[in-house]
């Protein structure tokens, strides 16, 4: 895959994160809208995006393999998309957030870790 397809697809998961953002600042003005939903489509769509970057960006299954047990971020991110994004699996325990705010900020580190 071209560089400048993976940069789309890092930019695209950082739309999810600025989207989630500008739902946590309207939340009053979008109460007609199914938020829990929205919400989650995005959180998906995210972890989707990311785990698209870190294959195409380390394309041998090996180095990848050693990357997810030396970096619990990129751990997190295989798990949340292989476990409850991608396809929902029974036995996937999600971390529960306090707020969108915190689950902003969880994203957003794990997007610093991407680049």
């Amino acid at each position: 895959m071209k560089n400048w397809k993976v940069t789309r697809y890092l930019i695209d998961a950082k739309k999810c994160i600025d989207s989630m953002m500008f739902i946590e600042e309207n939340r009053d003005s979008l109460q007609h809208v199914k938020l829990r939903k929205k919400i989650n489509d995005l959180r998906d769509d995210f972890y989707i995006k990311c785990a698209i970057v870190i294959d195409k960006s380390i394309p041998s299954r090996k180095e990848r393999s050693l990357l997810k047990k030396e970096d619990e971020v990129v751990e997190r991110i295989f798990k949340e998309r292989d476990k409850n994004s991608a396809h929902k699996d029974d036995d996937y325990t999600p971390k529960q957030y306090h707020s969108i705010i915190e689950m902003i900020e969880d994203m957003q580190a794990e997007m610093n870790r991407l680049h």
